[in-house]
């Protein structure tokens, strides 16, 4: 399933005070920042590291809205709460299984770092 399809009509899952616009007509999936070392300048994480966001909530997330700045902390704070808030949602309808997350995310760590190890325990 094409992640990026899931945010149509959803509800913005950033809600940043005094900035959403609560449109879910405006709704996208919002790329987050990843931390993986990779720095590529305009280069977009994976689908899975991202949330439903709202036109207004993704300007001030991507910083194209000066006048509804927010602090970097707070800018961290709602992006993690978004994307728990978005994962959620997948996993609750299904769009998503656990196994498929791990699966992806153990994928994308050993193409980008080459270093990462994850041992599956048994059951």
């Amino acid at each position: 399933m094409n992640l990026r399809e899931t945010a149509k009509h959803q509800d913005c899952t950033f809600n940043i005070p005094n900035c959403c616009n609560y449109n879910r007509e405006t709704v996208v999936l919002c790329h987050l920042p990843d931390d993986s070392g990779t720095g590529k300048m305009g280069g977009k994480s994976p689908d899975w590291i991202a949330a439903f966001g709202c036109s207004a909530c993704h300007d001030v997330i991507d910083r194209r809205d000066s006048t509804r700045a927010i602090p970097e902390e707070d800018r961290e704070f709602y992006m993690r709460r978004a994307m728990v808030r978005t994962w959620r949602i997948w996993i609750e309808t299904g769009v998503i299984k656990i196994d498929e997350l791990e699966s992806m995310a153990v994928k994308y760590l050993v193409r980008k770092k080459g270093v990462f190890k994850i041992e599956k325990k048994s059951r």
